[in-house]
């Protein structure tokens, strides 16, 4: 016996209200299903943001860090060539006041050398002094500078002042020894018999620069200094 409302196969009778109900459920089943998903993507997009932020931090420290270490570098550079640049100056500033000071020292000298020479040549002339057989005194008076006797500067306090040559040199125009080798040396060599005063000038020197020292102090034109 079939009853009111069931089907052949059994199946309830539905109104249409049971079935929009049940519709309406399993819609719902299935919006809550695509928000879960949807609230996972977000997740996952904010997580990848995050990653991406502070990657992107990471790199813009790393770069900081090289500008840092690139501006020390350049620092550090420029100092030692600020350094070098202030050395090299200083050195040759310290040259050309040396050159200046021995420039001085041999116009000086020169000087001193031709006054020497004057008061020989006067003394000679007066005759009141002994004098060698060629017509020069035979050693050198320090009253006759009165109190002011020639000075060679480029020779120091510790050499003695005047050398006369002896008789064996009696033809030399120069010393032996144009430079002051040892400090038994004196700073000027006086040939009595040729009537010529000549300065010495320092061992500290190349050779070629006591050559042209001695030449100039001296008015000569010597070939060596020895």
């Amino acid at each position: 016996m079939i009853r009111p409302g069931m089907a052949g196969g059994g199946c309830p009778n539905l109104s249409r209200a049971d079935i929009r109900t049940i519709g309406t459920a399993g819609h719902g089943d299935h919006t809550d299903h695509s928000a879960q998903i949807e609230d996972r993507i977000a997740r996952g997009d904010a997580l990848d943001g995050v990653r991406t932020g502070s990657d992107r931090s990471g790199s813009g420290q790393l770069r900081a860090n090289r500008a840092m270490g690139d501006a020390s570098m350049r620092l550090v550079l420029d100092s030692l060539l600020a350094l070098m640049l202030v050395g090299v100056l200083a050195g040759v500033t310290l040259h050309h006041r040396n050159e200046r000071a021995t420039e001085e020292k041999v116009k000086a000298t020169r000087l001193e050398i031709h006054r020497f020479q004057t008061q020989i040549m006067i003394q000679a002339a007066l005759e009141k002094v002994p004098l060698t057989q060629r017509g020069y005194p035979v050693s050198i008076e320090p009253g006759w500078f009165g109190g002011n006797l020639p000075a060679n500067l480029l020779l120091d306090a510790s050499y003695p002042w005047v050398e006369i040559a002896g008789h064996a040199e009696r033809d030399r125009m120069h010393p032996a020894r144009c430079m002051a080798t040892s400090r038994s040396l004196a700073k000027f060599w006086y040939n009595p018999y040729r009537g010529v005063v000549r300065g010495r000038v320092p061992d500290t020197v190349s050779d070629a620069t006591a050559l042209r020292l001695y030449n100039r102090i001296n008015d000569s034109q010597v070939s060596r200094v020895y």
